[in-house]
């Protein structure tokens, strides 16, 4: 994907999000759209004419054998061999473009596109330029990572909440609608807080009282969420809306939803959005995992799909459903809750992407948990090794071990396998697949690397073990 297509991209996303809340102002954000693409259009030239800000930071020359990418964004195959499986991953999460894990030292990387300084490595870069990851600037002390549309959030051992990228709504919760390059804290968010969600550009964090505060959507600080101060146990944010357990997640809750229901993914069998928490019909009880996902379905449509795991292993979907991301076997939106064809137990996890579903299917501690995907596959982010879109489940390839955790990002899934290192498929046209090539997708599973040798990585990624394709 070129710059200017990735902008407009973003541009997209923004002028939807602005448009759920001027609908009255419909032709003037018409105009502001295509001024947006046509200058987004321009910015190859604009950026070959002068360098972006801030400027680039130094690195050291790179060792003998260290590779470089070629200016076609390929690499030879035996150049593989100079670089290591990123290792010790225990968890991993995906944004529109860009990917970050939590190592089990307490330390982010993230990789992939960094236009707002989404990878926190206090600098930003223009296009897909960061196919590799990169640490996360002063952050040591992490225990989970939540990755937004082009923001990136971390949650502390000590119960702080930091963020850091594009904050043009908000999204980082200090107060500004400036992006940060590195990360911030959130105002009033220093301890306490137990799970982070990251949404398209809002963000929710689950307090040590089982209350939920938001910001982001232009709120820019953290503010409880009405009726749910209390009693909460999982979050997560989708494009934009956001649904909770309520009760307790391990024998079985409750799950409401609220805000954008353009497409159903509210779940209460309306399309009718609410700024405070609904019920989602059928599921007053035994769910113990939630995810929601989404994306712009035009200018002024915010689309949006939502997942739970029961207690008896079983997936249902509800909302958006245009490219089968249901898995019901149809392309038919749902006001409620539907059952994905084939996952009638087993499941222990699921993770909505913008337009397609995975779930973690299988004993995760017994080594032998899989992959399934259903909906939008032309990325390949299905991991089937085809780009047909599959409105039912089908079995992710690649995997020699069990995988242990995955994330749906825009148009790319990652898992974090058995062994500790983690894979990524699907697009790829700005690095967030982590494997040290920049194209335009990948088809099946794919190491996330790292370059060995290059001085600003810990002395553990030096060691790792070397690459075995």
């Amino acid at each position: 994907m070129t710059t200017s297509s990735l902008a407009i991209d973003r541009i997209f996303r923004s002028t939807i999000i602005a448009a759920g809340r001027q609908r009255r102002n419909w032709p003037v954000l018409a105009g502001t759209f295509v001024f947006a693409c046509l200058t987004a259009l321009m910015l190859p030239a604009a950026v070959s004419a002068a360098p972006p800000e801030p400027s680039p930071e130094p690195t050291a020359p790179a060792p003998s054998g260290t590779p470089s990418v070629a200016p076609s964004g390929e690499q030879p195959e035996s150049e593989l061999e100079a670089a290591a499986i990123l290792p010790d991953i225990v968890a991993v999460t995906a944004g529109l473009s860009h990917t970050c894990a939590l190592n089990a030292a307490g330390s982010v990387l993230c990789w992939g596109d960094n236009t707002y300084g989404q990878l926190g490595t206090g600098t930003r870069t223009l296009g897909a330029s960061n196919p590799y990851p990169r640490s996360v600037s002063g952050l040591t002390a992490a225990k989970a990572v939540a990755a937004g549309d082009a923001h990136t959030c971390a949650l502390t051992t000590d119960g702080w909440v930091m963020c850091w990228g594009s904050n043009a709504y908000g999204q980082l919760g200090d107060g500004t609608t400036v992006s940060q390059l590195a990360p911030v804290t959130v105002t009033g968010l220093i301890s306490g807080v137990q799970q982070i969600a990251a949404g398209g550009t809002h963000t929710c964090a689950l307090t040590a009282a089982g209350g939920i505060k938001c910001w982001g959507d232009q709120t820019a600080l953290p503010e409880d969420v009405p009726g749910l101060t209390s009693g909460v146990s999982a979050i997560s944010a989708g494009f934009m809306h956001t649904c909770a357990i309520v009760g307790d997640a391990a024998a079985g809750g409750a799950v409401q939803c609220w805000g954008a229901n353009d497409t159903g993914q509210l779940g209460n069998g309306t399309t009718t959005a609410s700024s405070t928490p609904v019920a989602v019909q059928g599921l007053d009880s035994g769910v113990k995992a939630i995810s929601a996902g989404g994306a712009p379905v035009d200018r002024f449509t915010a689309g949006g799909h939502s997942c739970a795991v029961t207690t008896a292993g079983a997936v249902k979907c509800w909302g958006w459903n245009d490219e089968g991301q249901l898995g019901d076997g149809t392309t038919v939106n749902r006001l409620a809750p539907v059952n994905v064809t084939g996952i009638a137990a087993g499941a222990q996890d699921a993770s909505a992407g913008d337009k397609h579903t995975c779930a973690l299917i299988g004993d995760v501690a017994a080594g032998t948990a899989g992959v399934k995907c259903w909906g939008q596959n032309r990325y390949g982010q299905l991991g089937v090794g085809t780009t047909e879109s599959y409105p039912t489940p089908v079995q992710v390839g690649g995997f020699t071990g069990g995988v242990n955790a995955i994330a749906a990002g825009g148009a790319h899934t990652c898992a974090v396998t058995e062994e500790g290192g983690a894979k990524c498929w699907g697009r790829n046209a700005a690095g967030q697949l982590g494997n040290f090539t920049i194209s335009s997708q990948s088809l099946l599973p794919v190491n996330v690397i790292v370059p060995i040798g290059l001085s600003y990585l810990p002395q553990l990624w030096r060691q790792a073990i070397p690459v075995t394709e």
